[in-house]
């Protein structure tokens, strides 16, 4: 790292963003789903290149590839259980439980 002048780093306790029915962002993103299990999900990318779901261990380890896609695509998978999600796209995307 270099810079001119004064800076400083400052760590903050950050937790995913929850939700039940519905959730999306643009680019990488971690977020919790607190719905029921057995609940399907579709996952819809609006950007170029690839796109998955990750579930998480509780250490943020990548447990199952729960959805991946290529370009502007959809696909529906399953919630079995709630879950922390890492989601890693190149564009606009959105979760919905169905």
């Amino acid at each position: 790292m270099a810079a001119s002048g004064r800076w400083r780093i400052v760590v903050e306790d950050v937790a995913p963003r929850e939700f039940a029915d519905r959730v999306g962002g643009y680019g990488m993103d971690v977020v919790a789903y607190i719905g029921p299990a057995g609940a399907p999900a579709r996952f819809v990318h609006r950007g170029r290149g690839p796109a998955q779901v990750h579930a998480l261990t509780p250490g943020f380890e990548t447990e199952a590839v729960l959805a991946s896609v290529k370009g502007d695509a959809t696909t529906e998978f399953m919630f079995h259980c709630p879950a922390i999600l890492a989601i890693r796209a190149q564009g606009p995307w959105s979760i919905t439980v169905l």
